[in-house]
């Protein structure tokens, strides 16, 4: 059996029972995976209000928020597509994390910026060197690329079910698991 290591802009797919509160059904994002550990965002935990919603003084802006994980989970983080933003890092040809906020902020009051160009979360997903491979080593995860448009979409919990019926086979039957086990 040959292992699976996942890489810088995969997804991690959360196998069904899967328990955990933040993780369950959720879809992350992996924007590192290195020797010293691994982060990402979950993209379809969708939070019940706008950005300007939750951050005092912040534009009207028509985006979601949503819960990137358990990890500083009262700290805003973001992805986006604007190459221009200051002190934006590169994650992909297309895609980048953080970047100057004022600056950021300013782009959304000027309209240079449209809700499909960037993604908020509160919080991130993490592990430490060697924790996730365990933890894919115990069938919690499943690993796949993701086109980059996917990252930036609106999701919500059905891009759990929309990703495994496309994987196909026997990704595409899990998606037929009910929710508790114990209804089966």
């Amino acid at each position: 059996m040959s292992i699976i290591l996942p890489k810088k802009s995969d997804i991690l797919i959360s196998e069904p029972y899967l328990e955990d509160e933040f993780f369950y059904r959720s879809v992350v994002y992996l924007c590192d995976h290195n020797d010293e550990g691994t982060y990402g965002f979950i993209l379809n935990k969708k939070m019940p209000y706008k950005i300007h919603e939750a951050i005092s003084g912040f534009p009207i802006f028509d985006a979601n928020l949503y819960m990137g994980g358990p990890v500083e989970t009262q700290s805003l983080f973001y992805v986006h597509r604007i190459k221009e933003l200051k002190d934006s890092i590169p994650l992909s040809n297309e895609l980048y994390w953080s970047g100057d906020f004022n600056e950021l902020r300013d782009m959304i009051e000027l309209d240079f910026i449209k809700p499909s160009d960037i993604k908020f979360f509160l919080g991130y997903s993490g592990w430490s060197h060697g924790q996730l491979q365990d933890e894919i080593n115990e069938k919690s995860w499943i690993i796949s690329p993701i086109g980059q448009e996917t990252v930036l979409m609106n999701n919500d919990e059905l891009l759990w079910n929309e990703i495994l019926i496309k994987l196909g086979g026997d990704y595409s039957d899990i998606t037929n698991y009910p929710k508790n086990p114990h209804f089966n």
